[in-house]
């Protein structure tokens, strides 16, 4: 398994100053934290009936030593709580003082597969399960082509809409709840060209398939990817990681961050995405946060909160 000291997750692209762009430009209100040698934001959300709370996306090492000035910037905005999420158990052993509990859900997946990526193309086609290989290769002979568009680029904005329409499409085949349309852009809007891509898989001048990679700080991340229901045949989406690896050796990445998967789930749709995943790089070891944490400011609230989500789930079954 890889150590939380040799890579962080997404790069640490959810602790960055492009992501606080992207919380802004939705409207939402971002808070900063910062000491002489690190600084992390943090984004404050409102549940209806309950009130705010202040949520730290990827709690870092070196945030740490900013919790106590979290607490105050969240007590100054009337928040009821701050969430965090935490990347290990030297984190979670240190936070301990602060009384934190888990959170009845993540914000972020919990387990992720992030590969170290070898030197060449042909290493990375070995180390796949031999089904996946079969994909790829598949994908090239019925002559599926990959391009990796940027923003402001000529064809951007109709692969852009295709790639939405793709995402409307395997969110009600997979029963996964995907962002709307305005996060997915504002992505391309506030990173910088030059770290995120968009990867389409193109047949006959048609879109079939479409992920968003991003290149931050060592690491490649598949962030989202989508399929529509014609050409599934072709199996665009193997093609398209194998070519976003060789693009990630050539922006000198050397971890592959293929995002959440879901090893104990029994949902269908999460478990073909595991599945998939996997295929790529069958020997590597999952890696596990720890998840999302409470650090509780307001109990009252809070147990509210908790015993209203508590009803919600019982009203489901």
């Amino acid at each position: 398994m890889i150590s939380n000291n040799k890579v962080k997750s997404e790069g640490g692209l959810l602790q960055s100053k492009y992501w606080a762009s992207i919380y802004r430009k939705e409207k939402k209100q971002v808070v900063n934290a910062k000491n002489l040698n690190t600084e992390a934001f943090g984004v404050i959300q409102n549940i209806k009936f309950i009130g705010k709370y202040l949520y730290i996306p990827r709690l870092f090492d070196e945030h740490l030593d900013l919790i106590e000035k979290f607490i105050k910037i969240a007590k100054e905005n009337k928040c009821k709580w701050i969430r965090m999420d935490i990347e290990n158990s030297e984190q979670l052993k240190k936070l301990q003082k602060f009384k934190i509990i888990e959170s009845p859900h993540d914000m972020q997946p919990r387990d992720h597969l992030i590969i170290k990526i070898p030197e060449t193309g042909e290493e990375i086609f070995k180390r796949m399960k031999s089904k996946t290989r079969y994909n790829v290769r598949l994908a090239k002979k019925k002559g599926v082509q990959v391009e990796f568009i940027k923003y402001g680029d000529e064809d951007f904005e109709r692969a852009f809409d295709a790639f939405f329409e793709m995402v409307k499409d395997t969110s009600k085949r997979k029963g996964v709840v995907f962002h709307n349309r305005e996060h997915y852009l504002n992505m391309f809007k506030e990173i910088p060209v030059e770290l995120i891509s968009l990867a389409v898989a193109k047949f006959e001048d048609n879109y079939i398939a479409a992920n968003i990679v991003t290149f931050y700080l060592g690491v490649a991340t598949y962030l989202h990817g989508a399929t529509g229901e014609s050409y599934r045949n072709l199996m665009a989406p193997f093609l398209l990681q194998f070519e976003a690896f060789k693009k990630a050796i050539k922006m000198n990445c050397k971890f592959y961050d293929f995002g959440g998967v879901f090893p104990d789930s029994d949902n269908a749709g999460k478990k073909g995405i595991t599945r998939f995943k996997k295929g790529f790089a069958p020997k590597e070891e999952i890696y596990k946060f720890k998840g999302s944490y409470d650090l509780v400011i307001v109990p009252l609230s809070y147990n509210s909160y908790r015993t209203l989500l508590s009803i919600k789930k019982k009203i489901k079954k």
